[in-house]
């Protein structure tokens, strides 16, 4: 499916040498390693995988980013900003605490599932990258959360959810989003070695989520370059990059929160105002790379059994 929506809306250009990079990642509270099995959570935010495809081409709207004339990118970071884009397509899963009950949620999370494809545009350059994305999905049925969330339980010997009949219903859901990156280099570029505060801003709005986030990274790298995210890595050359942050979010609507957008379902009142910290390494050698990472996010709905935190493993494959 991945392969045939590609051949459909990528330009022609979308060669291996349009290709920067494919990625694969999966998003799971079980791949909290320093907790003990017994005491790792198996709710809220419980899994989630997307497949990300990067490269130099320039989407619809890429001239809304402030270049009169958007060019692609060449391989490596240049002097003059330049167009990149990239598609992805993920599943998430989010379930309430009591996993084992077929009562509707109460004061907790609703059962979820997402399925979407995300198109992200981005004018890059060395000092940073502003973008715009657009992500649509579907909740309900044709997520394929409920049969893929009972699979994993069965496959791994655990009991088998029995809430997912109240999950939140079918509804297509949209949302728009602005990022801004910006990145100080505190270390000389003609060093192997890198050292970047990277402050971020975003602003989302749609029936998926509205709201506005702001944060701030350090960034400590050996032969990474400047927003690792969107160039790559250099060729030929081992690199490592270490990355700590921290970011706050103001949220007028998650559906995944507040329920069905047009109908009734079982819901959960959010909190507006949340906080994340993110740790994360990635390593690797010219055309391949290997990133784990680990977020902590403060209370997100009223009700919450305390704070959450998900593990992150990512590999990335550069043509």
């Amino acid at each position: 499916a991945v392969l045939v929506f590609l051949s459909g809306i990528l330009p022609s250009s979308a060669s291996a040498q349009g290709l920067r990079s494919l990625s694969f990642s999966a998003d799971n509270d079980g791949f909290v390693f320093w907790t003990p099995t017994r005491k790792r959570t198996d709710w809220y935010y419980t899994h989630g995988m997307r497949v990300e495809v990067t490269g130099n081409w320039a989407l619809p709207g890429a001239g809304l980013l402030g270049l009169d004339d958007p060019k692609v990118c060449a391989p490596g970071p240049g002097p003059e900003p330049c167009i990149l884009s990239r598609i992805t397509f993920g599943q998430a899963i989010y379930t309430p605490k009591m996993l084992f009950s077929d009562a509707p949620p109460m004061e907790d999370r609703p059962y979820v599932g997402w399925l979407s494809v995300e198109a992200t545009t981005a004018l890059a350059s060395q000092d940073g990258t502003s973008s715009l994305g657009v992500q649509l999905g579907v909740t309900g049925g044709p997520s394929l959360a409920a049969p893929l969330h009972r699979w994993f339980h069965t496959t791994l010997g655990k009991h088998e959810p029995m809430g997912w009949e109240h999950q939140i219903p079918f509804e297509v859901a949209v949302a728009f989003t602005y990022e801004t990156r910006r990145i100080v280099s505190i270390l000389p570029d003609s060093w192997p070695g890198s050292l970047q505060l990277e402050p971020q801003g975003s602003v989302s709005l749609g029936t998926l989520r509205t709201g506005a986030m702001a944060g701030i990274s350090i960034r400590a790298g050996w032969n990474a370059p400047p927003s690792i995210d969107w160039w790559g890595a250099r060729p030929g050359k081992a690199y490592l990059l270490l990355a700590l942050g921290s970011e706050g979010e103001v949220v007028l609507r998650d559906l995944f929160l507040d329920g069905s957008t047009w109908g009734e379902s079982v819901h959960a009142d959010l909190e507006p105002l949340i906080g994340r910290i993110t740790g994360r390494m990635q390593a690797g050698f010219g055309r391949f790379g290997l990133e784990f990472s680990a977020t902590r996010s403060s209370i997100q709905f009223r009700g919450q059994d305390g704070k959450h935190t998900v593990g992150t493993v990512r590999a990335i494959i550069r043509p």
